[in-house]
């Protein structure tokens, strides 16, 4: 609940947006995956939190593929991308141009930035992790 935002006499309802430093990875609300689909106030939180700070962990997800689209499509409707409707497979290959397909460091950078009306929010899920080293997420305000 700490998420929401006040509500003034109109029933309009303000979230301030807050931003957010180093540590915030021990402090970011974190969500059941299942109570979302059967708690509206869980859901109503998650969306409040996700305009408050940009930024929300969704735990305890079965590890197999579809469960981001099930999400997605129970909180709205899912915009098509270059890659399709849902979902990108990123995984390691070997011989490519782009560093997003390799097993390199991936830096801080911007999903879709060419796009006109660009993604409000993106959704990732580890289904399985390479084995080895890596595979840390970094996450940037502003």
């Amino acid at each position: 609940d700490r998420c929401r935002g006040a509500s003034d006499f109109t029933g309009q309802l303000t979230v301030k947006q807050h931003l957010w430093g180093r540590g915030y990875d021990k402090a970011m609300p974190r969500f059941d995956f299942e109570k979302l689909f059967n708690d509206d106030a869980a859901l109503l939180d998650l969306i409040f939190c996700l305009d408050r700070y940009g930024l929300a962990m969704v735990e305890n997800v079965e590890s197999k593929v579809n469960q981001v689209t099930r999400l997605c499509e129970h909180i709205a409707y899912a915009k098509p991308s270059v890659f399709g409707r849902h979902l990108l497979k990123v995984q390691s290959k070997p011989n490519l141009t782009s560093v997003a397909f390799t097993s390199k460091e991936l830096g801080l950078h911007v999903d879709f930035p060419f796009y006109n009306y660009m993604p409000g929010v993106l959704m990732f899920h580890c289904i399985k992790q390479a084995p080895g080293s890596g595979g840390r997420s970094q996450f940037c305000d502003g």
